[in-house]
């Protein structure tokens, strides 16, 4: 993946990244992009600070498996998963910035 990082050295710091190549097994094999941007942004008060997690997937649908079904597993698992990651790659910005 291209990974881009930049801040203003106070008060802000973003991280994005772009997918170049996306390899997996099992369900993750359809995952062909995967694409992450975090904006964190410093206040007076560290309760207020603010973070942005933005995630963009694209995947190819198997040629067995019907739309409806694929969709509605995305729905299930997705929010949950994204969460997860989300939290642990926030964790780490927070610890470093």
């Amino acid at each position: 993946q291209d990974l881009h990082v930049a801040n203003d050295l106070s008060s802000r710091m973003v991280l994005s990244t772009r997918s170049t190549e996306v390899v997996g097994t099992g369900n993750a094999e359809h995952l062909k992009a995967a694409n992450v941007r975090v904006e964190i942004r410093k206040t007076s008060d560290a309760a207020s600070d603010e973070a942005l997690f933005t995630v963009y997937g694209e995947v190819t649908k198997p040629w067995y498996l019907p739309e409806s079904v694929m969709l509605s597993q995305a729905k299930k698992r997705g929010p949950a998963e994204f969460q997860k990651l989300s939290l642990k790659l926030l964790a780490e910005m927070a610890r470093n910035y």
